[in-house]
């Protein structure tokens, strides 16, 4: 059975395991992994492919060492194999031209600002999640729960979302 899985990036241990710890409700039907770095990211992303399963959710820091975050969120916008990729940009140190570049060529989804409010970015992850299966064409998983329910009720609503019966 394919996965749809979540992938958080940030250089600072402490802070992946934060971020990780704030998103751990989720990991039950999309399983977290983590990269400190851009190079180990695009790895992760490689190897979750390979296997068949989707990339459902990047969150991923500005500043590291070697290639920010919006450059390498802008390489996973323009992959052909992630179309449907959701991607958060979570930092407390990009400028304000960081922050146009990351919405005009990184393609990111929304834009998080460290210190983060632990309920604020599940209820972002929430939606997000939301959206990529909106934009896959069909509702998530039976039993899947965390999802932002008015998101999904209303592409059903709407016509995007088929309910089988």
């Amino acid at each position: 059975m394919e996965k749809h899985v979540i992938i958080c990036i940030d250089d600072e241990p402490e802070v992946l395991d934060s971020v990780t710890r704030t998103l751990a409700q989720f990991e039950d039907f999309f399983p977290i992994e983590t990269a400190e770095s851009a190079k180990d990211a695009r790895d992760l992303v490689e190897s979750i492919i390979k296997v068949g399963n989707h990339l459902a959710l990047v969150v991923c820091d500005h500043l590291m060492p070697g290639e920010t975050g919006v450059a390498l969120l802008s390489d996973l916008a323009r992959d052909s194999r992630l179309p449907l990729t959701r991607k958060i940009l979570l930092t407390g140190q990009a400028s304000h031209e960081d922050t146009i570049d990351a919405i005009n060529q990184g393609g990111i989804d929304y834009y998080v600002t460290k210190p983060w409010d632990a309920d604020t970015l599940v209820e972002i992850v929430s939606k997000q999640l939301a959206h990529f299966f909106v934009n896959l064409g069909h509702l998530p998983p039976s039993g899947i729960t965390g999802l932002d329910p008015f998101i999904i009720s209303e592409a059903i609503r709407e016509g995007y979302l088929l309910v089988d019966g």
